[in-house]
């Protein structure tokens, strides 16, 4: 395991966002702005010295215009299907017959269900519950444990997309096998208490003050560890209704799987992945996302049948890159200007192939050459060689 710790901190709302300009202002060059939107908490800013063609893409996917297009394109195809969003979906406690779609679907993810707190795989505190329980009881009224046995069944275990998995779609972005990013890691969505615990038990040693962690396994270091901190997941969600706070933890443990991908292809390259930068955090945690993104995107759409996954992705892209609460903390940088600054290096990938795509990316993340004694390569200097 070569990614040492990635941190999902905390959302931190406030009373009335402080904006935050998404273009440069009068007079202002590229790399004062770009530092200017990348400073906060530990975080000095990023003086970027960009290609002309990487800012012209980056101030397009920097507009809000370009995430709430994406959104309402697909709370548009719900609506023309006879979707009642606001009366109906947004209103349920229970949302989670819509996330399987069809009756066929909640079939299959009831047999993958039992399969699964059947392996030893799961251990359930007391007795499990059974299938229909997580699917129509209150959400926000779960246990933690029993909210666990839900998102692990249908990110990692349950083939309602089309016959597959969250997680086959995510593997196939890093063109690696799911059964080898599943046998890779252990997922832990815990109370707050146990969270603590384990995080410290990870070998991590400053103050637990966020709500998520991908490191190594503490008992193997080939392996990796995800832990979630449900009651904080639960009480910090930027969303206020069930549905997309169903959603948005099977999303968040989508992101952290995508760092365990990054690491496994990184480590097939023989990279040592690693954030030693504000410069890594931004490419990192907007890769994640990135690919993350895409991958619950194409699992939507594979399921043929009225589904929120497509919509609820678009408005989690939407929120994160204008995220309340970013300016006071600036802990959530990486994450709210790393979406839209890989994207847009993706809208210039031309004639490069995926997979040569993702490994000039994980390259810069390598670290190397730094335990080498070396300079490690710049963005700026990168970013010039990679659009010449």
């Amino acid at each position: 395991m070569k990614i040492l710790f990635c941190i999902l901190f905390t959302f931190l709302a406030v009373s009335a966002r402080a904006e935050q300009s998404e273009l440069p202002e009068p007079n202002e060059i590229f790399s004062s702005y770009f530092a200017r939107i990348t400073r906060g908490g530990k975080f000095p800013g990023i003086y970027l010295n960009a290609p002309q063609s990487v800012q012209e893409s980056f101030f397009k996917r920097i507009k809000k215009g370009s995430w709430v297009g994406l959104v309402d394109k697909e709370r548009k195809k719900l609506e023309d299907q006879g979707v009642n969003l606001w009366q109906d979906w947004y209103q349920r406690s229970n949302p989670g017959t819509l996330l399987l779609a069809t009756k066929e679907n909640i079939s299959l993810a009831e047999e993958s269900y039992k399969k699964m707190i059947s392996s030893s795989a799961v251990k359930c505190p007391g007795q499990c519950p059974a299938f229909q329980e997580l699917l129509n009881v209150d959400w926000n009224k779960l246990e933690s444990w029993k909210r666990e046995l839900w998102i692990k069944n249908i990110v990692l275990y349950a083939p309602v997309f089309n016959g597959h998995t969250l997680l086959w779609y995510l593997s196939s972005q890093y063109e690696l096998k799911e059964e080898i990013v599943f046998q890779n890691v252990d997922v832990k969505i815990l109370d707050h208490k146990k969270f603590t615990t384990s995080v410290h038990e990870m070998g991590y040693g400053g103050e637990v003050y966020f709500r998520g962690i991908t490191g190594p396994d503490p008992k193997n270091s080939t392996r990796h560890w995800i832990l979630l901190d449900d009651e904080f997941l639960k009480t910090q969600s930027p969303f206020e209704n069930t549905l997309y706070q169903m959603m948005e933890v099977p999303g968040i443990l989508i992101h952290e799987l995508s760092h365990v991908c990054q690491d496994l292809e990184g480590s097939s390259y023989g990279y040592s992945i690693e954030v030693t930068s504000a410069e890594d955090a931004l490419i990192i945690e907007g890769m994640a996302e990135t690919y993350a993104e895409e991958a619950i995107y194409q699992a939507g759409n594979s399921m043929n049948s009225i589904n929120p996954w497509n919509l609820f992705i678009r408005e989690q892209g939407l929120e994160l890159v204008y995220r309340e609460g970013n300016e006071s903390s600036g802990n959530l940088f990486p994450y709210t200007i790393g979406l839209p600054f890989v994207v847009s290096l993706f809208d210039m990938k031309n004639d490069l192939s995926n997979q040569l795509f993702r490994k000039k990316m994980l390259s810069f993340l390598d670290a190397t050459p730094l335990k080498e004694g070396k300079t490690k390569i710049t963005l700026s200097k990168w970013l010039s060689e990679l659009y010449k």
